[in-house]
């Protein structure tokens, strides 16, 4: 699990716990149970606890991958609005840090920044003050590799 300092933190062990019955668990690799169901009734215990064996930090086999972005300008509230979508092959977004501003390399001063560490996230209004549509080309843009 993903902190919000950005530290992450794993389980040591998995519990596995129900009443007398039909079932059984057992380690399936080095941190996940597999749980069977029998076809009768037999011995088994109600209680299992299997260590896990995790690295520090899980690799991330793919970066989240933005296909659609879009944002419009709501010129009585004064903020922009940004949507995205991620292609679900590629991980998922696990924080976010979104750029607004005039300049396509994202130098200078941006407008305003938005970020958090939501992954559910996948539109915000960004409040912007002074804005003078007719003289500036806005862009909105991932801010980073690896974020959105």
């Amino acid at each position: 699990m993903l902190q919000a300092g950005g530290g992450w933190v794993h389980p040591d062990s998995l519990i596995a716990a129900a009443g007398e019955g039909s079932w059984k668990a057992q380690s399936y690799g080095k941190d996940g149970v597999l749980l069977t169901s029998l076809r009768r009734r037999s011995a088994c215990s109600i209680h299992y606890q299997f260590p896990v064996i995790m690295d520090d930090r899980p690799s991330i086999i793919k970066k989240p991958v933005v296909y659609d972005l879009a944002a419009y300008y709501d010129m009585k509230n004064r903020k922009m609005n940004v949507d995205w979508s991620l292609q679900t092959s590629a991980s998922p977004q696990l924080s976010f840090r979104l750029l607004c501003t005039t300049i396509p390399k994202c130098e200078g001063r941006p407008l305003a920044v938005f970020a958090g560490t939501d992954p559910d996230v996948n539109m915000i209004s960004l409040p912007i003050a002074g804005i003078e549509l007719k003289r500036q080309k806005l862009l909105c843009h991932p801010a980073d590799q690896g974020y959105l």
